[in-house]
């Protein structure tokens, strides 16, 4: 039987939230865990990947244009980590 259209951008889809998770999220963690041990992220850590799957879900087309550019990937891990460990990166 074909697949049909649906299907084809359910895979294509999940299996982009699933690079964005790996190239995003993980290195983001990974940092996370070295600077603060103490954090709700990494004490946590099915929660904080079950909730950052749902937003990288809802928001993937956004994300999508981040994986593309190595620089926005880069941009994205340190803002993301930034704002969970809560340092303000104005001023």
């Amino acid at each position: 039987m074909a697949l049909n259209l649906f299907e084809v951008f359910v895979a294509f889809y999940i299996g982009g939230v699933i690079t964005a998770m790996a190239v995003i999220y993980y290195p983001s963690y990974e940092i996370i865990k070295e600077l603060d041990r103490n954090n709700i992220v990494v004490k946590s850590p099915i929660i904080s990947f079950l909730v950052t799957f749902v937003i990288f879900f809802i928001m993937f087309p956004f994300v999508s244009w981040i994986l593309i550019f190595d620089d926005k990937v880069e941009r994205f891990i340190n803002g993301f980590v930034k704002g969970v460990l809560g340092i303000n990166g104005r001023g």
